[in-house]
């Protein structure tokens, strides 16, 4: 398979709402601690979505690699991000609500962030307080009808473009700006000095479905002036992937 998808990103798109028959089997594909952390979730819903998720990671990075299941190792960088020990395949998940994405790159690096669309969501509120003053001006300054999607794109920006670097959300938020106005690929329009090693970075808007956004960013560049963006279809659950 790997060589069939250079210099593109696999997007996976994966239901959350797994049959109670499918646990089971789902659950059995999780390591130990794996085990431990969806024994802790107090609402059955978010077990069901940690399992579901997580068991869907193992599988689809067991199939890229053609490596028994057992023989896959996720470590953890530092601050969090996962990775496979000794091999180049790069992957980042996200979750919201019922719905989980996978970002995998056999290319470079790679992040990626889904948020379940809100309706009621207070963006210019949330906005002033964490967005660069040039993301702020850009959602004031829309259209009352675009303001919401103008702020999941940049909120699932921010988030991805951190996860992709590794340094975490806390500290960086306005460390760097986004264009959010282009609706399939946009780019950084600000990077403070410490962050100017990833200024050239590129950012791909996904919209999963009309109430879903997710952003993924990575070294990878754009195919002819379209996302690189290939949506596999799911053989591991049955369900239907993205088309």
């Amino acid at each position: 398979m790997k060589n069939t998808i250079q210099n593109t990103l696999q997007v996976w798109h994966i239901p959350l709402t797994a049959q109670e028959s499918m646990l089971g089997p789902l659950l059995s594909i999780l390591t130990e601690s794996e085990k431990k952390i969806a024994a802790q979730f107090k609402f059955e819903k978010h077990r069901r979505r940690y399992i579901v998720a997580h068991a869907n990671l193992r599988i689809i990075l067991a199939d890229q690699l053609k490596i028994p299941l057992n023989e896959l190792d996720i470590a953890t960088q530092e601050k969090g991000k996962p990775y496979i020990t000794d091999n180049p395949l790069f992957f980042n998940l996200s979750h919201s609500e019922d719905l989980a994405v996978l970002a995998v790159s056999w290319q470079g690096n790679v992040g990626i962030d889904v948020e379940y669309i809100k309706k009621d969501i207070s963006t210019l509120e949330i906005a002033q307080r964490f967005f660069h003053p040039l993301e702020y001006d850009q959602l004031k300054n829309a259209v009352p009808e675009q303001q919401t999607e103008f702020f999941y794109r940049c909120w699932t920006g921010k988030e991805a473009f951190l996860k992709t670097t590794g340094l975490g959300v806390a500290n960086y938020l306005q460390s760097f700006a986004l264009d959010i106005q282009e609706p399939n690929i946009t780019r950084l329009i600000y990077t403070s000095d410490e962050l100017k090693e990833f200024e050239k970075w590129h950012v791909y808007i996904d919209k999963p479905s009309n109430d879903y956004l997710s952003t993924i960013v990575s070294t990878i560049e754009p195919l002819e002036h379209n996302p690189p963006l290939i949506y596999p279809q799911n053989l591991i659950t049955g369900w239907e992937a993205h088309s």
